[in-house]
């Protein structure tokens, strides 16, 4: 016998108004029981028995005779209460359990959800809405998960991930997010709140940025368009739906290698680990070769940016003392994958680099050790293994003959180390198609991002003021992030956080993807689990229904026996296991279907509401959905949203970067100086 824990108001009331309705019935059959045995015992005519017979005995204690008979006939006018009182506050309050042999698995109460914490709100950290509470005393209530742990969402295709998930939560999330956008819906419905709150909003786009026509089409019904004049309207539609404006922020990954000559040669490595990753086939030895190229062409890049402001310093000086010196300053040297790009053009590679050796060291300005080192290593194979090592050298960099690709790489316009230090918004968007495209350049953003801001603890540098939350849409779709893998057991003391969103279980451990191992060491380490009903019974159903958990149940058998012409019936009991939720069970919780009410042209949509959450020390449940549309605090801040979509510059040519031999002549040497 256990005390019941789905008690509520409503019955305590009731069990309370039945309780002293049976206590009157049982009084008044216990004092007349009472009296009856009184009489019987005490050998009167029990005819002269009357409602007061027990009451009016009580008086008469004092003859000892009379003590049993006063005893006996109050414990019968006792037990007629306080039996029928202690079985319905047994029948009411308590319960008795099955044997629990196969399990005990039971649904989530009221209060295991108040102490689970996901109804408190947090006022030193940000939080994550993760959905509603489905029913019981706080259905409808918002479940939000805050501190620095992580979550995951898996969310089969088309199963209302944005409306439920995303764009929620990027109305909500006070502090920084930096989130993979592919279709741009979350910039169009997010960017402009988040900008009017205050944060600096960023696109980083490096196939261009510009709407569809099915944005525009809901765009255009926005007040920021309808109040636009028409000679504005001709203008905005010019540039954000020209295709051949490229429109992005700018993030250029070699601007983050450090120039400290002791350190820059690890972060290269890191940075050609992303770009030519050893996958252990045919290829390995030459990816290997073609990242050896590629860090020493990035040296190559850096000690040309040392020597030119060298040069430049020279010729200031000079001036600034008086001495006599015509030559002409020269721009900084950009060290950018565009240039990178444009210094593999040459026709001979291997007689540009010994040139470059040769005529540096000529003048005064060796390049440096690791690059000559790199360049002869390049130079001394034969032509025909040159031609496979350059193969696989321009394989990842073949992304950069797109225009737009090397403007949005060119510069950078916002700094991953203000992430924690400011609150500021960065979307990563793409088209599908584009997405695969340029899956290393969006795995390089993120590792970069990790490994930048997971230098400095915040407790060490109190200007790390904020979380940044990373929004991780179609998680694999940009392959494997070793550093998110490596170093998800620790990042969130610095103040990262992932939100990790993937369709199913097998998505995430494809071969393509982290496997099985890797898989389940990010599982591991997510504090909560979304999980959207699968449509159907696959992997994913089976684990959620074993994290549910099996109960014990009693089932009956009838039996029928023949024996000698005789035929006998019988009943047999059992207990088994059954499955809390059993795996179509889950797949059914997708088919509650939630109305929307009717939007853009009066159209009316149905949305899957429920989901289950699984989470650190909390029973696994069923809750619901967000559904925004339906919320008018979300509407209101969608359209703030569409009413202030933050501009996105239109990106300049690149001008091409050469110094000229007539300008390099111009060079002293040092011996000649």
């Amino acid at each position: 016998m256990q005390l019941r824990q789905d008690l509520k108001k409503s019955d305590i009331i009731s069990t309370i108004i039945f309780a002293i309705l049976m206590v009157g019935i049982g009084g008044a059959i216990g004092v007349y029981g009472g009296g009856y045995v009184f009489l019987l015992i005490s050998k009167v005519d029990t005819n002269l028995l009357s409602y007061d017979t027990l009451i009016k005995a009580w008086p008469l204690w004092e003859y000892k005779k009379l003590h049993a008979a006063i005893s006996l006939g109050t414990i019968v006018f006792a037990a007629a209460i306080l039996i029928p009182l202690a079985a319905i506050i047994i029948g009411a309050f308590f319960e008795f359990p099955e044997p629990d042999v196969h399990g005990n698995a039971k649904l989530i109460t009221d209060e295991e959800i108040k102490e689970s914490g996901l109804l408190d709100a947090d006022d030193e950290y940000p939080e994550i809405l993760i959905g509603k509470v489905a029913k019981g005393r706080y259905k409808g209530k918002y479940l939000k998960f805050a501190g620095q742990q992580f979550l995951g969402l898996g969310a089969p295709t088309r199963s209302g991930k944005g409306v439920g998930f995303v764009i929620p939560n990027l109305l909500n999330y006070r502090d920084s997010v930096c989130v993979l956008d592919i279709k741009a819906e979350n910039y169009i419905f997010t960017a402009g709140y988040r900008k009017k709150m205050g944060q600096e909003v960023f696109v980083f786009a490096p196939d261009g940025y510009r709407f569809s026509e099915e944005e525009f089409e809901e765009f255009k019904f926005s007040d920021y368009y309808l109040n636009l004049s028409p000679e504005e309207q001709q203008a905005f539609n010019e540039k954000f739906r020209n295709t051949e404006h490229v429109l992005s922020h700018r993030w250029n990954p070699l601007d983050y290698i450090s120039r400290s000559k002791s350190r820059r040669v690890g972060e290269i490595k890191d940075l050609a680990t992303i770009l030519f990753p050893d996958d252990g086939g045919d290829n390995a030895i030459w990816n290997s070769m073609a990242e050896a190229v590629f860090e020493s062409y990035i040296l190559y890049m850096l000690d040309m940016e040392e020597t030119i402001n060298k040069i430049n310093t020279e010729i200031e000086e000079n001036r600034k003392n008086g001495i006599d010196d015509d030559r002409e300053l020269m721009k900084p040297y950009p060290v950018s994958m565009a240039q990178l790009y444009s210094l593999t053009g040459v026709p001979d590679m291997a007689e540009w680099m010994n040139d470059e050796i040769l005529y540096w060291k000529d003048k005064g300005y060796p390049l440096s050790k690791g690059c000559v080192e790199g360049f002869n290593r390049f130079i001394a194979v034969d032509p025909k293994t040159r031609g496979n090592i350059m193969q696989n050298f321009n394989k990842p960099l073949k992304i950069f003959e797109a225009e737009s690709c090397r403007l949005a790489t060119s510069a950078s316009d916002f700094d991953f180390n203000d992430l924690r230090r400011k609150r500021m918004s960065v979307y990563i968007v793409l088209s599908p198609t584009g997405m695969e495209k340029y899956k290393q350049l969006i795995n390089l953003f993120f590792s970069q991002l990790v490994r930048v801001n997971t230098q400095t603890l915040p407790e060490h540098d109190k200007t790390l003021k904020y979380q940044c939350l990373l929004v991780l849409d179609e998680f694999t779709s940009m392959g494997r992030v070793g550093i998110i893998e490596k170093s998800i057991a620790f990042t969130a003391g610095y103040n990262i956080r992932y939100m990790i969103i993937y369709q199913n279980d097998e998505q995430l451990e494809s071969d393509d993807a982290y496997g099985k191992s890797g898989a389940f060491t990010l599982r591991k380490n997510l504090a909560v689990e979304v999980v959207y009903p699968p449509k159907d019974v696959d992997s994913t159903a089976e684990r959620i229904s074993k994290t549910f958990g099996k109960k014990t149940v009693k089932i009956k058998t009838n039996s029928r026996t023949s024996n000698g012409g005789k035929i006998s019936n019988g009943t047999n009991e059992q207990y088994v296991g059954r499955d809390l939720y059993m795996p179509q069970e889950i797949v059914e919780l997708g088919s509650q279907k939630y109305v929307m009410q009717k939007i853009n042209k009066g159209k009316r949509t149905k949305v899957a509401v429920n989901e289950v959450i699984i989470m650190e020390q909390v029973k696994p449940f069923v809750a619901h959905k967000i559904v925004y549309f339906d919320e008018p605090v979300f509407m209101e801040r969608r359209k703030v949203a569409t009413d202030n979509v933050p501009d996105v510059p239109i990106l300049q040519d690149i001008e091409h970067y050469e110094i000229p031999r007539d300008k390099r002549r111009d060079i002293p040497s040092i011996a000649s100086a």
